[in-house]
């Protein structure tokens, strides 16, 4: 089976490349929302320089939250990436698809992009518009809830089907609940965890619990954990 190659950017962002996809999600935002750092300033100079972005199909923002995206960014990465299309719950660019509504699915050959309205984790974030997505490629399906945390919505996604790879915020794990429905209800055969600070941000120690904790998962048995820009995994 074809490998999945992950470019992790910053925070809850990545660069994906599926069997003929190739995709970001919540990848650019330069905005530092302590104790989460932007995207680097270098590797977006990197990504200039180096074409990392000129064959992306997709941009996609999972919500408008300046920790997810900021404009002058996401502006950014669309000039250098000429065929992409952009995807988003609110109007960003002229240039975009907009998510609307429950769920919206995109099917182009054996690529299928299908997006789901889910509920963000806090009561003062409910009201913003915000879509998980599960991205399947060569047989290959890719779960990322985003922000929401609640497990119906999150199963839902998943409609019975196995997950290959489910990339994950870090109190999946660190919150015991949590942990247990990822290690015993989505089993997911590789799992990827984020949204966390770099070490040197790590004002919390956020980082240390998740290694922690991540031990403790049972029948989960590729854990990553992202949190350097720039990192890259293959899955």
């Amino acid at each position: 089976m074809d490998q999945i190659r992950l470019l992790f950017t910053a925070n809850a962002g990545v660069l994906l490349r599926l069997p003929r996809f190739y995709a970001a999600v919540d990848a650019f935002h330069n905005k530092r929302t302590p104790p989460f750092s932007p995207v680097p300033v270098e590797l977006m100079g990197q990504f200039s320089q180096d074409g990392t972005l000129s064959e992306l199909q997709a941009v996609i923002v999972s919500h408008c939250h300046p920790d997810h995206c900021t404009l002058r960014e996401v502006r950014s990465a669309m000039e250098m990436a000429p065929n992409a299309v952009l995807l988003a719950p609110e109007q960003l660019m002229d240039r975009q698809i907009l998510l609307t509504g429950p769920a919206c699915h995109i099917h182009a050959g054996d690529v299928s992009m299908d997006f789901y309205r889910l509920r963000h984790d806090g009561l003062k974030y409910r009201a913003k518009a915000l879509y998980g997505i599960v991205l399947e490629s060569g047989g290959r399906r890719i779960l990322m809830p985003g922000d929401c945390m609640d497990h119906a919505d999150v199963e839902r996604m998943t409609n019975g089907a196995q997950t290959d790879v489910a990339i994950l915020n870090f109190p999946w794990i660190t919150l015991p609940k949590n942990r247990l429905f990822v290690d015993n209800v989505l089993q997911p055969k590789h799992l990827v965890i984020f949204h966390l600070p770099p070490p040197g941000d790590d004002t919390e120690g956020f980082l240390p619990a998740t290694l922690k904790m991540a031990d403790r998962l049972k029948h989960v048995q590729d854990v990553r954990i992202l949190t350097q820009p720039g990192q890259e995994e293959q899955l």
